[in-house]
């Protein structure tokens, strides 16, 4: 199920004081379904006898010592379909909430023990009829259908709805991928989730701005991460069920080591277990079910220490394991965060064959009308162009909104030719994180496990960056594709002996920008920034291709966890120069038109008065599949505007001015080659 920030509604146990009805509909469980699954046949009997527990607990006025439990058993949170939960929704906050109170009250203990054996009862006959009218696992749904109930041992009964927190609000399990692992040749479950630091109040940009505790139970902080947990003497193991319903023997989990990027902002943001997991024939039918069970060592986090947490390996704490069930349709080898809906994916999870390069593109939070929108659609257009075999978006809208609606509607055509899959990044519910970058580092890791088998090279790139050939002449202009392949062949490399192919940047920025857009709709890339170029380069702002096959983890600028390239250990931090080859600017340089979004006029390193290679010789070729498209009639309808479909550049700087920034240029380089000297004498 794919929880929406903005338009959220709870199913866990409610303080709300709604009144109760008493239709024969009513349920103390609210079973988590598929979205698209029917309400469970079969409800008169179900409904009968809950309504019988309801009256016996309603008279229920007597304390016991094992009221805890009990409301534990009776307010598990649970989904249902959504046409049924619409319905009844306030009516099992009511029960919720009339159990918790009698429990509370409760005195008679053997009373009690005879309605917690007819509620576990109820329970499984439910879990069974949800398991069998559950998602298929022909469906294109990537969505998991039931939620996991555990007792207080943490004992796994169902499967996790992701994402969703484990029992005892350890982890915050964010999705998984049946992962086509290219060095041992064989399945993995890859599970994401998120690193602690994504719940501590924000220090920099990562973090939280404040807290939720509707959202977090109260409980937000003291989050694991299993590398801490493997450190502290603890353990993560993981079993397969068998499609004969049998399970394989319990191994130990892998832990992708996520402090291994150049980068220390984006370290630990996201965690990643590996389960292998058998093949199986056809690829495409039955599911993969794994348990999870994590033992925690003594030794807690250093958070735990600061702020005085109690830890579950403690002396004296008795959550010292928790176990949590995650099944993945084999279909669509996803499931929880990332997953694709049946109407924004047609690309084929088994392709035989990989397409040499991918994109992963997120981040992406504005309405969707212009800019945006005119942007996506040159973005698509130039690097299909370029030869990229499909691309796969995060859009940050809640599915079913007005937003996500226009994209479906806009890409339709490159969603249903293949070359376009699209996800709402907002299934994430939590604090701050709207519009942030964390979920971008959700999406980027998912993308990379998912694309493995897919492509060869992943770029992760935000929507604003366009990766360009920078040949000068139009007789020798090539494609990304012609380009990579010039690069590898040069160094005499593969991509299989490599982490990933690291670029430099130019940025575009010009101050008329709002105007222009305004006036006189040049609103294509093309047109806008055709004159106003960088003539620096930045290497604060590098951009890589990914080697699929080698890299586990990912940033937003530079991978970690990279194997076997040149025999390396994945454990070793990736550096700058060793795993990875530094792509000749003149060869292919990233352009990065940065106030086409967003405005403003900052992050220069040197003057903006060159002219753009993509706008000057790519751009035309790009208005043509535009025309071919009418997408002008698209941007008319959806913006309000008729973009320029000729070719009629923003007007650029005067040749004196460009003369005077390349002056400048030159005089920073003397001096720091004099710096340089300097420093060698």
């Amino acid at each position: 199920m794919i929880h929406n920030r903005t338009n959220t509604s709870s199913s866990s146990s409610s303080s709300s004081s709604s009144s109760s009805s008493s239709s024969s509909s009513n349920s103390l469980l609210a079973i988590k379904t598929d979205r698209h699954q029917q309400p469970l046949g079969e409800e008169k009997e179900i409904d009968k006898a809950l309504a019988r527990i309801r009256q016996e607990l309603m008279v229920e006025k007597k304390a016991h010592a094992e009221d805890e439990e009990l409301v534990g058993l009776l307010t598990k949170e649970v989904t249902v379909s959504e046409a049924l939960k619409k319905k009844k929704e306030e009516e099992i906050e009511a029960l919720q909430k009339a159990a918790e109170d009698c429990a509370k009250q409760a005195k008679d203990g053997a009373d009690i023990k005879v309605l917690r054996k007819r509620v576990k009862e109820l329970e499984a006959t439910l879990a069974a009829r949800a398991l069998d009218g559950g998602g298929s696992s022909s469906s294109n749904s990537s969505t998991t259908t039931n939620s996991t109930t555990t007792t207080k041992g943490g004992n796994s009964s169902l499967p996790m709805v992701m994402p969703a927190w484990t029992t005892h609000h350890r982890f915050y399990v964010l999705g998984g991928v049946l992962t086509r692992d290219q060095i041992d040749e064989r399945l993995y479950l890859d599970l994401a989730l998120a690193g602690r630091k994504m719940f501590l109040l924000k220090s920099a940009v990562i973090g939280v701005d404040e807290l939720d505790e509707e959202w977090s139970f109260g409980k937000t902080h003291n989050v694991a991460d299993p590398d801490e947990v493997v450190r502290g003497k603890g353990k993560i193991y993981c079993r397969v069920k068998k499609e004969g319903g049998e399970e394989e023997e319990e191994v130990e989990a892998v832990v992708v080591p996520v402090h291994t990027s150049v980068d220390p902002n984006v370290n630990g943001n996201t965690h990643i277990l590996r389960c292998p997991v058998p093949d199986a024939k056809p690829q495409t039918e039955g599911e993969v079910d794994v348990t999870f069970r994590v033992v925690y060592g003594n030794k807690p986090t250093e958070d735990a220490v600061e702020y005085g947490w109690a830890w579950p390996g403690e002396e004296g704490e008795e959550e010292k394991e928790e176990r949590f069930r995650v099944v993945v349709p084999r279909a669509t080898r996803l499931a929880g965060y990332f997953s694709h809906m049946p109407e924004a994916s047609k690309l084929d999870p088994w392709q035989a064959e990989p397409d040499m390069i991918h994109l992963c593109v997120s981040g992406m939070h504005s309405d969707f009308t212009c800019p945006l929108l005119d942007l996506t659609l040159e973005f698509i257009e130039y690097h299909l162009q370029q030869g990229i075999g499909h691309m796969h978006f995060g859009f940050d809208y809640p599915l079913g909104s007005e937003n996500w609606e226009a994209v479906l509607r806009v890409l339709r055509p490159y969603i249903d030719e293949k070359k376009v899959s699209v996800v709402s990044t907002q299934s994430l519910q939590g604090p701050g994180w709207v519009g942030g970058d964390q979920y971008k580092l959700y999406f980027y890791n998912e993308c990379l496990a998912y694309t493995k088998g897919l492509a060869t090279w992943v770029g992760v790139w935000d929507i604003d960056e366009f990766l360009v050939p920078r040949e000068k002449k139009k007789a020798e202009k090539k494609t990304i594709v012609q380009a990579l392949e010039g690069v590898l062949a040069k160094e005499g490399k593969k991509a299989e002996e490599l982490c990933y192919l690291r670029m430099t940047s130019y940025s575009h920025i010009h101050s008329d920008y709002g105007e222009e857009h305004k006036a006189g709709n040049k609103s294509w890339v093309g047109l806008m920034y055709g004159n106003w170029r960088e003539v620096e380069s930045d290497d604060t702002w590098q951009k890589c291709l990914l080697s699929n096959r080698n890299t586990y983890f990912t940033g937003f600028h530079m991978p970690g966890a990279c194997r076997e390239a040149g025999g390396r250990d994945w454990k070793v931090p990736v550096g700058w120069e060793k795993e990875a080859v530094h792509v000749d600017r003149e060869v292919m340089a990233m352009q990065h038109y940065r106030n086409k979004l967003y405005g403003g006029s900052g992050w220069l390193k040197s003057p903006v008065v060159e002219e753009d290679e993509y706008g000057k010789i790519y751009f035309p070729e790009v208005l043509e599949r535009l025309k071919e498209r009418k997408t002008a009639k698209i941007v008319e309808k959806e913006c309000g505007y008729r973009p320029v479909m000729t070719l009629d550049y923003v007007g650029g700087p005067t040749e004196e001015e460009k003369e005077q920034a390349r002056e400048v240029v030159r005089g920073w380089e003397k001096e720091e080659e004099r710096r340089k000297q300097e420093e060698g004498r």
